[in-house]
């Protein structure tokens, strides 16, 4: 596991925040999965990067 995100509140029709986290340093070519877990509407889910 490379870094959790825990996001509260509900979706909010066109409000997105900006979430931030800290990453565990890793080396080489990885696959990487989003996994999501809750009921009904979660969240938008617009864009993500590493810095």
């Amino acid at each position: 596991m490379l870094g959790v995100v825990n996001v509260t509140g509900k979706g909010e029709g066109d409000v997105y925040k900006t979430i931030n986290t800290a990453m565990k340093t890793i080396k080489g070519i990885h696959d990487l999965y989003f996994v999501f877990k809750g009921e009904k509407e979660l969240f938008y889910f617009d864009w993500w990067k590493f810095n």
